[in-house]
C-alpha cells in the first residue's frame, strides 16, 4: 500500500477528506494500475480546484495478494491486507479500479473488499472504473460491478469509467475521450466529498 502526501486546499478551503484508491491491477504497468493512477490524479486536481484538501492513500492489491488470499482462509485479514483495510475504513471517498476477468471484476478485487467489515462503505461516495480488452467490457460496469458495490452500500457516482488499450496514447496518456470521462467522474466524486461524513452517519444503522 502506498501513501501519497496530502494535497492542500486553497484559501477559503471547502474542508478536507480522505481519498482511498483501491487498485486491483495485476502489475505496476497494467492497464488497471495506469487507470487508477490517472483517475487519482484527476480527482486530486478537481479537489484542489474546489479548495478541498485531500489525504490520499493508494492500495495496490498486487502487493498484498498473498495476505488477501490467506485472509480468505483465516477469516481475518493478515498484516498487509489489514493495513489496506484500515485505509479503506478511513476513506471519506473511494476510487475502485479493477481489470476485467471473465466478464466480471477480478477475484482479487472481490476477495479484498469481502474482508472489509460490513457497513464500512455505507454512504461513501465511490467512483468505479474497469480496465478491459475492448469496448464490450464496459457492460461489466453497470451490470456486475455497480450491483456489487451497491450490496456494500457504497454511494456510487453516476459516471463509471471503462478503459481499454485503444484509449491510451503513447507515454501512458489517456485519449481525450477517456480523460473527459475520468474528469466527469472526478467532478461528481468531489461534489459529494464535502458531505461524505454526514452521509455515512446517516446511512449507518444506530
Amino acid at each position: 500500500m502506498n501513501g501519497t502526501p496530502s494535497i492542500a486546499g486553497s484559501a477559503g478551503s471547502a474542508g478536507s477528506a480522505v481519498l482511498t484508491v483501491v487498485d486491483a491491477g495485476t502489475q505496476p504497468g497494467s492497464l488497471a494500475s495506469r487507470l487508477a493512477r490517472w483517475t487519482a490524479r484527476r480527482v486530486a486536481d478537481q479537489a484542489a480546484a474546489e479548495g478541498l484538501a485531500l489525504e490520499m492513500h493508494h492500495v495496490v492489491l498486487a502487493e498484498i495478494a498473498v495476505d488477501v488470499g490467506y485472509g480468505l482462509l483465516d477469516c481475518a485479514p493478515r498484516a498487509g491486507a489489514a493495513r489496506a483495510v484500515a485505509a479503506v475504513e478511513r476513506a471519506d471517498v473511494l476510487v475502485a479500479v479493477s481489470p476485467v476477468h471473465n466478464a466480471s471484476y477480478s477475484a482479487l478485487f472481490k476477495a479484498f473488499l469481502d474482508q472489509v467489515p460490513r457497513g464500512t462503505l455505507a454512504g461513501v461516495p465511490t467512483l468505479m472504473a474497469l480496465a478491459g480488452g475492448s469496448q464490450r467490457h464496459g457492460l461489466v460496469l453497470d451490470h456486475v460491478m455497480r450491483p456489487y458495490l451497491a450490496t456494500l452500500r457504497a454511494l456510487v457516482v453516476p459516471t463509471a469509467i471503462d478503459a481499454h488499450r485503444g484509449d491510451w496514447l503513447p507515454h501512458d496518456m489517456p485519449s481525450a475521450a477517456l480523460d473527459a470521462r475520468i474528469g466527469q467522474g472526478a467532478l461528481e466524486l468531489v461534489a459529494l466529498a464535502g458531505t461524505a461524513s454526514r452521509l455515512r452517519r446517516a446511512a449507518t444503522p444506530a
